[in-house]
């Protein structure tokens, strides 16, 4: 769905509250208390009264909108710039752009953020002929031989299954130790392991048929390379290099979800409609997000 066709669809308040509620329950509306769809619409406010259980509540109720005082329109709308920016979008740019307080941007963006999944959170894992790599993310010394001001990178390990999904996960190491349980929660029935020649992968070998890239002389040795983890990275990090310029350690994941999510579903016909069915997130509060 292009932006012209969210705008024309959402024209009012109850436009954008009916296009959530399609996209929540597109069987009808399900109590979210008892699951029955023996429910009452009140016509003077917006909510429903499930006739089961006697709970009234409204179409935000258990959902990343709840409490909002925030338009349902600006909702869709930076959800829809978050989906559709291939590397991201920053909370200062949805301040000018949708005319919400900084704050409230950046709130809205983690919150959009905690409805976005990689396939290990579904339980999913890779499986085939898998290409495994490591990245580090953070800030660079100006001066050589002294720490970064932010501290040291953060490490991220990621792998991709041969035309299939991503996951990319914020660890504390790129140990041998640390890779091997990052395989062996992530992915099953491995054929075959493409690496490069970083050394802690010499670790594993005795578990994966592994083959390895020597990335000084080649990118690529045939079918054996890692270009598809390659290709994330370089996303990644001109996202958080020229859209949010720097992040949080504590973060990282949310983003990291937020990358791989879209990398993932690039092919859906609307990503946007993927975010709204899986909106119904526990309440995060805005304290918890800054403490």
């Amino acid at each position: 769905m292009d932006l012209l066709q969210l705008i024309d669809a959402t024209r009012t308040e109850e436009d954008a509250r009916r296009f959530i509620e399609k996209a929540r329950w597109p069987e009808g509306i399900i109590c979210p208390r008892c699951q029955r769809k023996d429910i009452h619409r009140f016509k003077r406010r917006n909510q429903v009264r499930c006739r089961s259980c006697r709970y009234d509540f409204s179409l935000t109720v258990g959902t990343i909108f709840h409490k909002t005082h925030i338009s349902l329109r600006k909702w869709l709308l930076v959800v829809h710039m978050m989906t559709e920016s291939k590397k991201g979008v920053s909370a200062c740019q949805i301040q000018r752009q949708v005319g919400v307080s900084y704050p409230t941007a950046w709130y809205m963006c983690h919150r959009i953020r905690n409805t976005m999944y990689q396939p290990s959170d579904k339980g999913e894992k890779l499986v085939g002929i898998i290409e495994i790599d490591e990245t580090y993310v953070g800030p660079k010394s100006n001066k050589p031989g002294r720490p970064a001001p932010g501290g040291p990178k953060a490490a991220i390990l990621g792998m991709i299954q041969r035309e299939g999904k991503m996951i990319a996960k914020h660890v504390s190491n790129t140990q041998g130790r640390t890779i091997k349980d990052f395989l062996d929660a992530y992915a099953m029935d491995v054929e075959i392991l493409n690496t490069d020649e970083y050394k802690a992968y010499n670790a594993i070998e005795p578990y994966y048929n592994r083959r390895a890239v020597n990335h000084s002389l080649m990118y690529s040795d045939g079918d054996i390379h890692v270009n598809g983890v390659e290709n994330f990275w370089s996303l990644l990090k001109r996202g958080l290099i020229g859209a949010f310029h720097k992040i949080s350690v504590k973060h990282l994941s949310r983003y990291l979800n937020e990358f791989v999510f879209r990398f993932n579903e690039r092919g859906a016909e609307s990503i946007l409609w993927l975010v709204l069915e899986n909106c119904e997130q526990k309440h995060m509060r805005y304290a918890e997000l800054v403490a």
